[in-house]
């Protein structure tokens, strides 16, 4: 182009050279002619300064199809029965609103519980650190004097009167033996007489036996009553002292150890009821549906599509040899096919470095190309135009 600025230069010179020349040669020489003061030669330099480059601006055209520039595809984060659908095609949806949902009865059981024993965790921490009240202390005293009462009981619950008479009782049965005894020894009865006298030695001896029994019984304390109150009288009376030491640091510690997993186990059923909710990230249009009321569904399944039409673009086709001339937030200009006579500004937002080779083995880049509408006549699928202005050469 240079060149080509250089012999424009040169002919014009050339040319202005050439018409003073022609007026010399045709004009006669005489004096007055001669006396005539010079003619006034243009300077090269003056030639340049009024030269105008030729400039030209260079574009590439593509051919593609509109498409939404957001899609969002939509799963489950958890498997289960749908419960509802709340959108259908062509509904248009806002950001964070719930579309469909599975069936979260066990989801809000486990919650209900987990919430109850939150409360209980706090409420053991709570009790940990408040001081005991003046009834707690009369109440571990009364339980300590009630537990004495009982030992009392025991250890005392056979009176002098009772055992001496079963002393007594004793004493008659063991003389009656004796008489029987003593009258066995002078009978000079008959084999059955004989027979009767000893056997009735038998059941006195065995009555001797249970009187005996029955003075040993009244005569000693029941050692296990007795272990047992005794146990109770220390059980109460370290419920006290407890209550007058407060907790200990491995009590706080367990309960704030149960009040955290609680807290946990809380948010845990919180995240799975979230889970049971299919909610839009973007504000669009619903363009598919996959699911339906009942459906059992697992976290793979394509449950709604969400396209953001606000924002479209068109993906075209670029020659290897155009695609070096195009940069990204270069200015394009959009037509679409059904739509003659409208035209649409737009961008270039991304400029693809994978390519691709058709049958006739010609290199193309994707590049595509973003703009925005509210115009309505404009469709996904449609098909367009796409101008891309490269900038001006000289």
């Amino acid at each position: 182009m240079i060149l080509r600025r250089t012999y424009l230069v040169l002919d014009a010179v050339l040319i202005v050279l050439a018409i003073s020349s022609g007026t010399a040669l045709a004009s006669p020489i005489n004096n007055r002619t001669a006396q005539q003061p010079p003619a006034t030669q243009v300077p090269t330099s003056a030639i340049l300064s009024v030269q105008i480059p030729a400039q030209t601006t260079t574009s590439v055209s593509a051919l593609g199809t509109v498409e939404a520039a957001t899609v969002v595809t939509l799963y489950f984060q958890t498997s289960g029965t749908v419960k509802s659908v709340y959108v259908k095609l062509g509904d248009t949806v806002q950001a964070n609103e719930v579309l469909a949902d599975l069936d979260d009865t066990d989801a809000w059981n486990t919650y209900h519980q987990a919430v109850l024993n939150l409360e209980k965790a706090q409420l053991t921490v709570d009790t940990l650190y408040d001081p005991p009240t003046e009834e707690d202390i009369r109440t571990a005293k009364a339980n300590i004097a009630s537990a004495q009462a009982a030992y009392s009981e025991v250890a005392n619950g056979t009176s002098s009167a009772e055992v001496q008479s079963a002393q007594l009782s004793y004493d008659k049965a063991l003389q009656k033996l004796e008489a029987l005894k003593a009258e066995r020894a002078h009978m000079n009865g008959s084999d059955n007489e004989i027979a009767l006298q000893e056997a009735e030695i038998g059941e006195q001896s065995f009555n001797v036996e249970i009187a005996r029994l029955q003075l040993v019984d009244k005569q000693t304390p029941d050692s296990a009553s007795l272990w047992q109150a005794s146990t109770k009288i220390q059980q109460q009376q370290l419920q006290l002292d407890k209550l007058y030491a407060g907790p200990s640091q491995s009590e706080i510690d367990s309960a704030q150890v149960s009040l955290l997993n609680a807290q946990a186990a809380v948010q845990d059923a919180q995240t799975t009821l979230r889970r049971m909710q299919l909610v839009s990230p973007i504000s669009g249009t619903v363009t598919a549906i996959n699911i339906g009321a009942r459906d059992s569904v697992g976290q793979t399944v394509a449950a709604v599509e969400i396209s953001d039409f606000t924002h479209l673009r068109i993906t075209v086709p670029v020659n290897e040899l155009d695609v070096t001339k195009i940069k990204e937030s270069s200015s394009a200009e959009i037509k679409i096919d059904a739509l003659s006579g409208l035209k649409f500004s737009g961008k270039v937002e991304n400029i693809g470095w994978i390519s691709s080779t058709n049958s006739d083995g010609i290199v193309t880049y994707e590049v595509q190309v973003g703009f925005d509408t509210q115009d309505k006549q404009v469709r996904i699928g449609m098909s367009g135009e796409v101008t891309i202005d490269t900038g001006s050469a000289s």
